[in-house]
């Protein structure tokens, strides 16, 4: 009987194979609930034996929703970061894991805007079953509600408003700012420019008032001329700093919302001859894999975006399976941030003395 297997076994192969029915084997695949470990055991038997893969593309076509997970990217601004980098892994072997699919769907838009309803009909094109939403989308006005209208659970990471999906993971962004300003003034720093983060991201809006919140604390004022705009990207973070860094008073600190724009302070610092960290102290925000490469090692504050993904996708999954309907009770996932003190960080440099040079 092993000679005449068939080269490209199918689930009805695998359904005759172990003496079941075909739709026995597709719950099996989809880890449905209400099968035995005897008869889970069987199933996998006969697949191992046939050397049975599960075709994802074949069963999307068949009609089923229950095998894939997307990611819509907006393309405003896109740029394939350590984060989106980060999310990807992570989010695909959970998926891969759980006999999943995955993707992540570019929406491009001329106009430079992303409509939610683009965004739930490419989704339903694509026959997804479930959504994890990233910033700015995941902030997008009527998206969730369409998305539950239209049979697809969500999941969002780091959105603004928590309950909108049926699954949220995130950090408190505005308290872990305000850590890292904390260190930074308390190594002595009094001039700390900000590089902001596109104000769309609603993340980008709580590190900056993370950062306000300890200077106004410590009796000083905002000077707006500290404050620039980038777009998390480390070319818009050494522009912002060339500008900081002209300053007359210039800042003997900056504090960058992402670590892609603290990279680029490194450079345009090293372009300009400025010793890090004796004569700049530079931060970044996410921990990503940016900062394995950078000189001096870059002090960040550290997201574990890598578990928020796992952890929501793996929510995300059980939903889907349970048919969970959107307004249940939405499941809340608060991370640790922590502050990660590496060597582009040092005290604030002391002024030299008239008539003597240092």
């Amino acid at each position: 009987m092993g000679d005449s297997s068939p080269t490209n076994p199918t689930i009805r192969d695998v359904a005759a194979h172990a003496g079941v029915s075909v739709k026995t084997v597709s719950r099996t695949l989809n880890d449905a609930p209400n099968l035995s470990a005897k008869m889970i055991a069987r199933v996998r038997a006969s697949m191992e034996a046939l050397s049975f893969t599960p075709n994802l593309n074949a069963r999307n076509l068949a009609g089923a929703t229950d095998f894939m997970i997307a990611t819509p990217i907006a393309s405003v601004n896109f740029h394939y970061s350590g984060y989106f980098s980060a999310v990807q892994a992570a989010a695909s072997l959970v998926c891969e894991e759980n006999h999943f699919g995955f993707l992540m769907q570019r929406f491009i838009d001329l106009a430079g805007e992303v409509k939610p309803e683009k965004v739930v009909q490419i989704l339903r094109y694509r026959r997804v079953a479930g959504t994890l939403m990233l910033p700015p989308l995941a902030d997008l006005e009527r998206l969730p509600g369409l998305l539950a209208r239209a049979g697809i659970v969500s999941a969002a990471i780091s959105p603004q408003k928590r309950g909108n999906s049926l699954i949220s993971a995130f950090i408190d962004e505005r308290k872990a700012a305000r850590e890292m300003a904390d260190y930074l003034l308390d190594l002595g720093h009094e001039r700390i420019g900000f590089i902001r983060g596109p104000e769309i991201h609603a993340a980008a809006r709580l590190r900056y008032d993370g950062y306000a919140d300890a200077v106004t604390a410590r009796g000083m004022p905002i000077d707006p001329a500290l404050i620039d705009q980038g777009l998390f990207t480390a070319c818009s973070g050494r522009e912002a700093a060339a500008r900081l860094l002209s300053l007359t008073g210039r800042p003997t600190a900056i504090m960058a919302s992402n670590d892609e724009m603290a990279a680029g302070v490194l450079q345009q610092a090293l372009t300009l001859g400025l010793r890090v960290p004796q004569d700049l102290s530079v931060t970044g925000f996410d921990d990503g894999p940016i900062t394995e490469f950078v000189w001096p090692s870059l002090t960040t504050m550290h997201q574990p975006i890598a578990a928020m993904t796992t952890a929501a996708v793996r929510a995300l999954i059980e939903a889907v399976r349970k048919r969970s309907p959107q307004d249940e009770t939405p499941i809340q996932l608060e991370f640790a941030h922590k502050l990660m003190m590496r060597g582009s960080t040092g005290p604030a440099p002391v002024p030299p003395i008239a008539g003597y040079a240092l």
